[in-house]
């Protein structure tokens, strides 16, 4: 491993796990790249491992008591389809943004997702009707 190399590495200790882990493998990636391109005979990073990350998505999602709960807390009509339609179909908001008339299908043909790479993907329902979403 180069100097330069271990410098890096050695500056990263003062960032979150999370932080360090996304600096490192974007440096790995370069070097990775260089190599493939060959511009470096040998990549110095390929040994260089980054931290261990928690995954804490789990934690974050909400049960759907609070869910209901806040979308029935919202006054505003068109607020609350905009929340009931986020939750039944599994959209991320920009997606539900860029969501035209024609792309959402009624019937036995469910709303997909009309981005990326993941378009289609179904939603966290498995029926169009959910208790306190009719």
């Amino acid at each position: 491993m180069s100097l330069n190399l271990r410098r890096l590495l050695l500056a990263l200790e003062n960032l979150a796990p999370a932080s360090r882990a996304r600096a490192i493998n974007a440096v790995k990636s370069l070097f990775s790249f260089a190599q493939r391109i060959g511009y470096l005979n040998f990549n110095p990073a390929a040994a260089v491992q980054g931290p261990k990350i928690k995954n804490t998505l789990a934690e974050r999602i909400l049960p759907e008591s609070q869910i209901l709960r806040l979308i029935l807390q919202e006054p505003h009509p068109r607020n609350r389809v905009l929340l009931r339609l986020l939750y039944a179909a599994g959209l991320r908001v920009s997606e539900i943004c860029g969501l035209k008339g024609e792309t959402c299908r009624t019937g036995k043909t469910p709303a997909r997702s009309p981005c990326g790479a993941k378009a289609g993907r179904p939603g966290p329902c498995s029926s169009p009707r959910r208790p306190g979403l009719n």
